[in-house]
């Protein structure tokens, strides 16, 4: 399990935050504006995490979709199993992980996948991993740069297998013609890279102090987070803003 995330979870049951936790998560909800529709009030969702053989499950259906070959590593399976991604500071920083598990049914002796049920008040689940915003046709960078999340205006935040090192990077817009795409090599997306972490924890240590800070600075008013959340882009972004 990873330390540093689950100690963030720990921390962030504040005085002003009401835990609802459902069958696979838990939603922090501010609890200081009633008249806030419900959606603008989740500060926070932190999913239920999964296991070893779950974990299987995703990189394999992860390199079945995008054609690639990733082996996830150690640290980011410590952190499926800690929380199968999140939804940190009003959205600001999303991390994407398994939307439908594959869960074992004991009356059939095997495993079946999760239904979507979106109807379901209950039901809530990450963005899924496996439908990164941008996809890259280039097969070398295919291969290097696993999306695992964005922020709030889709900048990717990708593990880079060459550097070792977790990167902010532009995504590229959703209707970009593929012939387009095509021509996009590794030089290409290096050029896109705005910002990078040594590592996963220094990451999310450093982006979730950060965040904090900002979503303090507007008293847990999602209104005037709606107003300045450039602010929460990360530093280096072309219109992050002080």
């Amino acid at each position: 399990m990873n330390k540093i995330v689950n100690e963030f979870f720990e921390n962030e049951k504040l005085e002003d935050v009401l835990l609802e936790v459902l069958p696979n998560g838990v939603k922090y909800i501010v609890n200081t504006d009633k008249d806030m529709k419900p959606k603008a009030k989740i500060l926070h969702t932190k999913y239920k995490g999964l296991t070893d053989k779950q974990i299987d499950f995703l990189q394999k259906d992860v390199n079945d979709g995008l054609k690639s070959n990733y082996v996830f590593p150690e640290w980011y399976r410590d952190f499926l199993k800690t929380s199968n991604g999140c939804n940190l500071f009003f959205s600001s920083l999303c991390l994407f992980a398994e939307q439908t598990p594959w869960s074992y049914v004991e009356k059939y002796k095997c495993y079946r996948r999760d239904l979507i049920d979106s109807l379901n008040p209950e039901w809530m689940a990450p963005y899924n991993l496996r439908h990164p915003r941008s996809i890259k046709i280039d097969t070398n960078s295919r291969q290097r740069w696993l999306s695992l999340g964005e922020y709030k205006d889709g900048t990717l935040i990708e593990w880079d297998y060459a550097t070792n090192k977790i990167v902010a990077m532009y995504a590229m817009p959703v209707l970009t013609p593929i012939r387009e795409l095509k021509k996009l090599k590794e030089t290409h997306y290096e050029n896109m890279i705005c910002a990078e972490w040594d590592s996963f924890d220094d990451f999310f240590l450093n982006e979730t102090k950060r965040l904090k800070q900002v979503v303090k600075s507007f008293g847990m008013d999602r209104i005037e987070y709606d107003k300045n959340w450039k602010k929460t882009l990360p530093r280096g972004h072309k219109d992050y803003q002080e």
